[in-house]
């Protein structure tokens, strides 16, 4: 992305995905559940094998970042593709 498209990315992100997500019953409820879990999993390692689920987690957020921006995009392409007809 560049520069402007970056600005817009965060302050979609910072301002209106928020929104939209809370207004999901099925979202707010699995976010809760996950939170859960994750907590329960951390628990039940050992010390030593907590960097292995850390690395998971962390490499799925790079997934899902990437993923936001590509919806992003593409929302954002489709928007100028409409508005162009």
């Amino acid at each position: 992305m560049n520069g402007l498209m970056e600005v817009l990315f965060g302050y979609a992100q910072k301002n209106l995905l928020p929104s939209y997500l809370c207004r999901d019953e099925a979202y707010v409820a699995s976010d809760r559940c996950v939170e859960r879990q994750e907590e329960l999993v951390w628990a039940a390692l050992a010390e030593g094998d907590r960097i292995y689920l850390k690395n998971l987690l962390n490499e799925l957020e790079v997934i899902q970042a990437a993923r936001d921006r590509a919806a992003f995009l593409y929302g954002f392409h489709l928007a100028r593709e409409l508005a162009g007809m």
